[in-house]
């Protein structure tokens, strides 16, 4: 604000002055970065007015980018990417070299944090046991990982050719006089950057050792290893820690993506091989234990996927598929089991997945319960218990009739 930027200046400060500087801004910064400058400024002017320095509270018209969580996918290096790396950086045989190949090996091996490669220790190697004890910056824990030969090879080389004598009991040191230890983790960020440069190596976002470690987890997970597991590796306490890493596995999850409907007609995806449709029906019911239903729909299910001559589904195949179950189960448990396959019917009619629910035409010709709908379907002489099944419903509507007249 120059000259105005007084305590007698801020008097006059306008919405247009604050939109001015906020657009001056967004010129060279980041989308967080601006959400975090209103953030700010915000507080500051608000803190203007409660001091009486301004007239207005102007902190309400100050608005900046919402941010959402998980809404950004991290920089990670591909597989092929790191192997051109650690080519590059082996390739180097002067002291500097090796001590940047040795913190390459470390953190595509094991995804470590920047701050956990430079505290690391020569106590923290266990030649003997051929173990590494990483204690990890975040968290304050340890973890003992194995020490792969690529990487205790690496270190070797590091520490009998290329470190420089000194009393210092770090791995990793400084090249030149002082040899004293790197201080903090963002000492290797200039490092792996210009080994990015040198290799040819381009990426989007940013370009630290941090994106070793992104590369790592991808690798876990293609690789099917449990969410677990994956944070016990990379040093995480919680699942919720480790869940941003499972958005850099794109391909994996446009496997699992669903087909969009489109004009409103049914997207005929079921009965899909994985089951995805049935766990999210269950998921929707909230059940603490779904087991049951969980295997009747299964069941169900590739029952259905079996008959590919019954597209789309039919009455018949209900139909049979009762009568299929009654040889395998009681009838208490066919009826709970065809009040579960309805119900699921319903949903994927309501999610647009199905055009129509053939259980409904069932429910039409034999009752809305489905205890007499099943014993209908499971019965030779289906008409004549029908013929009963209608007359009690027409002798009770008789009976309710008198009552009423009655009354």
């Amino acid at each position: 604000m120059g000259e105005r930027g007084s305590q007698e200046g801020l008097v006059d400060l306008s919405v247009a002055d604050l939109d001015a500087y906020l657009q001056f801004r967004a010129l060279s910064v980041r989308r967080s970065t601006r959400a975090e400058l209103t953030l700010c400024l915000r507080s500051f002017v608000s803190y203007l007015h409660r001091r009486g320095l301004l007239a207005r509270d102007l902190s309400r018209t100050i608005t900046g980018p919402t941010m959402y969580a998980f809404e950004g996918i991290p920089s990670a290096l591909t597989r092929e990417q790191i192997s051109t790396l650690v080519q590059f950086a082996r390739q180097d045989r002067t002291p500097s070299g090796l001590r940047t190949f040795a913190i390459v090996m470390l953190l595509s091996e094991y995804g470590l944090r920047a701050g956990e490669v430079v505290c690391l220790g020569l106590k923290d190697i266990d030649w003997r046991r051929e173990c590494l004890r990483i204690r990890h910056s975040k968290t304050g824990t340890e973890t003992t990982l194995p020490l792969l030969p690529s990487v205790g090879d690496a270190l070797l080389n590091y520490l009998q050719e290329a470190r420089p004598q000194t009393t210092a009991r770090a791995v990793f040191v400084r090249m030149p006089a002082p040899h004293v230890p790197l201080r903090t983790g963002s000492s290797l960020y200039t490092l792996i950057r210009r080994l990015l440069e040198k290799a040819g190596i381009t990426l989007e976002g940013k370009r630290g050792p941090h994106t070793f470690r992104h590369a790592r987890a991808v690798s876990l997970l293609r690789a099917a290893v449990p969410v677990k597991t994956i944070g016990d590796v990379l040093g995480h306490r919680s699942a919720a820690s480790t869940r941003p890493y499972l958005k850099l596995a794109t391909e994996d999850l446009r496997a699992v993506g669903l087909e969009v409907p489109q004009g409103g007609k049914a997207m005929k995806v079921w009965p899909d091989a994985d089951g995805t449709l049935v766990r999210r029906y269950l998921r929707t019911l909230g059940l603490r234990n779904s087991d049951s239903q969980r295997c009747v729909l299964n069941n169900f299910q590739r029952f259905v996927a079996g008959r590919v001559d019954d597209k789309p589904l039919r009455v018949s195949t209900v139909e049979s598929w009762v009568r299929a179950r009654a040889s395998e189960w009681s009838l208490r448990t066919l009826v709970a089991g065809a009040r579960s396959v309805n119900r699921f019917l319903n949903w994927l009619v309501a999610d647009n997945v199905l055009a129509d629910n053939p259980w409904f035409d069932l429910c039409q010709q034999y009752g809305q319960r489905t205890a007499p709908v099943v014993r209908a379907i499971l019965r030779p002489d289906t008409e004549r218990r029908l013929w009963k099944h209608c007359a009690r419903c027409r002798a009770l509507e008789v009976i309710l009739v008198k009552r009423c007249c009655s009354t």
